[in-house]
């Protein structure tokens, strides 16, 4: 029994303490299960949850962001923009405009006071020209008076004493009838003005002492000054030789060369003008029929010689170099044979004005002769001249003297030389294309529809470009048929 019933209660214990361990350690796992798994999905869900929510909200924040930026980067680029658009257009715009009201009311402006300057000068002038000539005149007709008077009187008294002391007749002198030197002045008849000897314009002693660079101009008693030019007055190798009455030496039976060399020579120069003398001599007998003015220039090089024939007692000698010293002879000719050589004389030229032309120091040979086709209105038929211009033009110049010539422009070396028409005043600022910066003295001033219609480059103003059309005639555009600006052409030797 007793086996049966601690079987019995075994089995009672056993069940009932396997009921309660059971229990108890299933409270004990269930929660410790509990927490490590709840602990093990917080992390995982947290994990994931934090990614969900950090993708979630990175993908927000960056669209709203990126809006407020771009709405803010907007608003300053635009102003930035606008500011410097607005500023850049105001000044182009600005430029422009100054520009076209510049030189609208230029031009206006230039027309109307040209129109009321040029009356007023025109009336100024004319009634000073008036007082002028008329004195002048009177002066002109007074010594030519006197001089055909005194001329006749000792060609009587000569011939009438010959006539006594010898008592037969002899071969009478031949007459020195004066005629305008034609020198330099084609298609032009020239101004007499009365000799030189009887102007008061030309003195032994310049006006003034310095030259335009401040050096001491040569005097010697061989040396005569023509003074009375302005600054601003181009020099004029024409208007000189007007002062020289030409001597017509006639038909001359000669017999034998001439025996007596041409005496008292004289070099004529121009204040302000070192490109050019004037030498003027004394005829000593009445075989010579042409002359030889043979000039020296004496530098550090050595001596270079030019030789020129004249048939008159003076000439000009062009070309020459400024602060340069020259000697210049004078040899009698006829067709049997030459004379003895006169006793020689010796000047020194002032300096070149910088006032007048550009310094071409270094580039002296910038005129090259070539012979071009012209388009001819022109008083000079001498020789022709190019060269390149700082605009891509070739200028082309035909000599009447080395100070006087008409200027013609192209668009290329070997095509037409056109006439240079002017639409405000005669071309005088067209000495610009021979680097002259004085307004020259033109030939004869007509007004456009005085004067054909033809193809040429035209302009208002210096400095401003050429254009190419029709000139003359209905253009209101005119055109000149010589220049002088001042500046020798082709220049020194």
């Amino acid at each position: 029994m007793f086996q049966e019933i601690r079987g019995q209660m075994f089995q009672e214990i056993r069940g009932q303490m396997f009921q309660e361990i059971r229990g108890q350690m299933f409270q004990e796992i269930r929660g410790q299960m509990f927490q490590e798994i709840r602990g093990q999905m917080f992390q995982e869900i947290r994990g994931q949850m934090f990614q969900e929510i950090r993708g979630q909200m990175f993908q927000e924040i960056r669209g709203q962001m990126f809006q407020e930026i771009r709405g803010q980067m907007f608003q300053e680029v635009r102003g930035q923009m606008f500011q410097e658009v607005r500023g850049q257009m105001f000044q182009e715009i600005r430029g422009q405009m100054f520009q076209e009201i510049r030189g609208q009311m230029f031009q206006e402006i230039r027309g109307q006071m040209f129109q009321e300057i040029r009356g007023q000068l025109f009336q100024e002038i004319r009634g000073q020209m008036f007082q002028d000539v008329r004195g002048q005149m009177f002066q002109d007709i007074r010594g030519q008076m006197s001089q055909e008077i005194r001329g006749q009187m000792i060609q009587d008294v000569r011939g009438q004493m010959f006539q006594e002391i010898r008592g037969s007749a002899a071969r009478p002198a031949t007459p020195i009838n004066k005629r305008p030197n034609l020198v330099g002045t084609p298609g032009e008849t020239a101004t007499r003005q009365g000799t030189w000897e009887d102007s008061d314009l030309f003195q032994s002693q310049p006006a003034s002492d310095l030259d335009a660079l401040g050096r001491k101009r040569y005097v010697a008693p061989h040396v005569v000054y023509q003074t009375g030019k302005k600054p601003n007055e181009p020099c004029s190798i024409t208007s000189s030789l007007n002062f020289f009455p030409g001597a017509e030496l006639g038909e001359t039976n000669v017999t034998a060369p001439p025996r007596n060399p041409p005496s008292n020579l004289t070099v004529v120069t121009v204040e302000g003008c070192p490109s050019f003398i004037i030498l003027d001599w004394e005829k000593t007998d009445n075989d010579t029929t042409e002359y030889e003015v043979i000039s020296t220039a004496k530098g550090p090089d050595g001596e270079q010689v030019s030789v020129l024939t004249t048939n008159q007692t003076h000439t000009a000698v062009e070309n020459l170099r400024p602060e340069s010293s020259y000697e210049f002879k004078v040899k009698p000719k006829n067709e049997l044979g030459v004379g003895p050589l006169s006793e020689p004389v010796s000047f020194n030229t002032e300096s070149a004005d910088p006032r007048v032309s550009e310094n071409v120091s270094g580039k002296d040979a910038i005129w090259t002769q070539f012979p071009f086709k012209t388009d001819s209105y022109s008083d000079c038929h001498g020789k022709q001249y190019v060269k390149r211009t700082w605009y891509r033009k070739f200028v082309g110049v035909q000599l009447c003297n080395s100070l006087r010539y008409k200027i013609y422009l192209s668009d290329s070396l070997n095509g037409k030389f056109y006439n240079i028409g002017d639409q405000t005043g005669f071309g005088e600022d067209h000495c610009q294309f021979v680097d002259s910066f004085l307004d020259g003295r033109t030939g004869r001033q007509l007004r456009a529809d005085q004067l054909p219609s033809r193809p040429g480059f035209y302009r208002a103003v210096r400095q401003e470009p050429v254009i190419f059309g029709p000139i003359g005639a209905h253009s209101h555009v005119s055109y000149v048929s010589w220049y002088e600006c001042g500046t020798p052409i082709p220049g020194k030797w």
